[in-house]
């Protein structure tokens, strides 16, 4: 589990890319709805080729760079593919499903209408403040539903 919340960390939210038509681009919370208790509240962006994560502990996360190809996402640091540095990836609606080669999955799931988003923080649209403000928020009705309602 603590390897697919580093992985989870380590990603975002998935945008497009040439090599392959899921389209994983905006935001993204951790899903839930099994209400599992060693699951914490994350959003993920992703913008065309890059993501980045935030939590309650530790804020803004630093991001990296991706790419989809053959129902994978690849992550690269500097340039360089990580050694086990991808996750098969399934897309159905508006879940993402994030997989390890070892069987582990997360969930991602769009954000719908959410307002002052991680993407407006990420684009300097909105303060930290407001962003962090908001973002509890949408983390007390994830606490209590394990996803957030439309």
């Amino acid at each position: 589990m603590n390897k697919i919340i580093l992985l989870f960390l380590i990603i975002g939210n998935c945008c497009y890319s040439q090599e392959s038509q899921i389209n994983i681009k905006g935001n993204w919370y951790n899903y839930n709805e099994k209400k599992v208790l060693d699951i914490k509240y994350v959003e993920t962006y992703f913008d065309e080729d890059y993501f980045i994560s935030y939590d309650d502990d530790f804020g803004l996360k630093q991001g990296a760079y991706y790419r989809i190809k053959n129902e994978k996402i690849y992550l690269f640091i500097k340039d360089t593919i990580q050694d086990d540095g991808y996750l098969d990836i399934k897309f159905d609606n508006d879940i993402l499903v994030l997989s390890t080669k070892e069987g582990k999955t997360v969930k991602l799931k769009k954000m719908g209408g959410a307002k002052k988003t991680l993407e407006m923080r990420v684009k300097n649209e909105i303060g930290e403040t407001t962003f962090r403000n908001e973002f509890m928020k949408r983390k007390e009705i994830w606490e209590e539903f394990g996803y957030l309602p439309k």
